[in-house]
């Protein structure tokens, strides 16, 4: 898809600048010295002499827009994307694997967990000859949650090494899958909330008599009990932040839990 900034450089700037360039000839070749018999020969002269001055305006004119249409294709020409470059684009981050990248600052929505939403999104996006990403777009989503969180995360990547052709760094289009995937202890655990009625809100988290700050996931072999409060009891025992429910953990060595 041909973006805003090529059409603006090879079909609106040059459309505009060969209109403007027609009226200034029409102007100009319409244009007549505009003299009257009754007036001094002085008169007509300075008459004659206004006139010329603003034939010399037009030509400046029509140098001024043939100008800045040359400079509007060559700045279009520099914003091309090139498709078969002879080395790929490779990303800079920290870390700088993609997919480690993309797992250390993902935040997995809450509601996506719950529904058991998974996938993987596939977004599309241009890397500059100055290795700045720019233009992140859903070429196939899964689910509004999940296309949302994808497009933040490659926001975030924007320090990239740019791609080659001929020796010169160019702009290039990068695809970047985003995926999805809740691990092996969260499907069970998630489906005992659900089972619970604590499917439309992240419920509150206690492990070990200690209230967790997010959403939290203990391995099921470390799991000696689990219990659901909801309603007032909650609340009354834990406080407003327990107004959805809350998960009581008792875990059978203190293994720090995983997120």
């Amino acid at each position: 898809m041909i973006d805003f900034v090529q059409i603006c450089c090879f079909y609106f700037i040059p459309t505009m600048i060969f209109f403007l360039l027609l009226v200034q000839l029409l102007i100009f070749f319409n244009s007549k010295p505009r003299t009257q018999n009754s007036k001094s020969k002085t008169q007509s002269f300075n008459t004659l002499k206004l006139t010329t001055m603003q034939k010399k305006k037009v030509f400046a004119g029509i140098l001024f827009y043939f100008l800045f249409g040359l400079l509007s294709m060559s700045f279009g020409q520099s914003e091309e994307i090139v498709d078969q470059v002879d080395k790929e684009p490779k990303f800079k981050g920290k870390p700088r694997n993609v997919s480690a990248f993309l797992q250390t600052f993902m935040d997995y929505p809450d509601e996506a967990r719950l529904d058991l939403l998974e996938g993987t999104v596939d977004i599309s996006a241009i890397v500059t000859d100055e290795g700045k990403l720019m233009e992140p777009e859903i070429e196939k989503g899964v689910d509004p949650l999940l296309d949302t969180e994808a497009l933040r995360l490659v926001r975030l990547m924007q320090e990239w090494k740019p791609a080659r052709k001929d020796g010169k760094e160019v702009n290039s289009r990068v695809s970047i899958p985003v995926e999805f995937r809740l691990s092996e202890q969260e499907r069970p655990f998630i489906q005992t909330l659900k089972e619970n009625g604590l499917d439309e809100k992240m419920p509150l988290f206690v492990i070990d008599d200690k209230i967790a700050k997010e959403y939290i996931v203990v391995p099921q072999y470390n799991v000696k009990s689990v219990r659901v409060i909801k309603g007032e009891k909650a609340v009354e025992r834990y406080g407003p932040e327990a107004k959805n429910g809350v998960v009581v953990i008792t875990t059978k060595s203190g293994t720090p839990p995983v997120r």
